[in-house]
């Protein structure tokens, strides 16, 4: 029996609105001290499972390219203060359309 990856749907605005509202947490969670590394994989590994629930792949070439510097901003440190996930999120939506 194969797996068949699901259809994408089109994003409604609140849709859109949960996805933000995942991603600006996990931005406010970054600032906390001593915790970037963590919040930084848990959020990587987060946001895209959010995004395969509406069937979209983060993982496609050209919408993987903002989730690879996200994660590579989340990692670095002194970047933090970036809001890494909120952007990455808003460009792959806006790739989604």
């Amino acid at each position: 029996m194969e797996h068949t990856p699901a259809k994408q749907r089109t994003l409604r605005k609140r849709d859109m609105a949960v996805l933000l509202a995942v991603a600006v947490f996990f931005d406010i969670l970054s600032l906390i001290p001593g915790g970037i590394v963590f919040v930084g994989v848990v959020g990587q590994m987060v946001i895209p499972f959010i995004f395969s629930r509406y069937g979209i792949n983060v993982f496609s070439l050209k919408k993987s390219v903002p989730y690879i510097i996200g994660f590579i901003v989340e990692v670095v440190p002194g970047a933090r203060l970036l809001p890494a996930f909120t952007l990455e999120t808003l460009i792959i939506i806006y790739m989604s359309k």
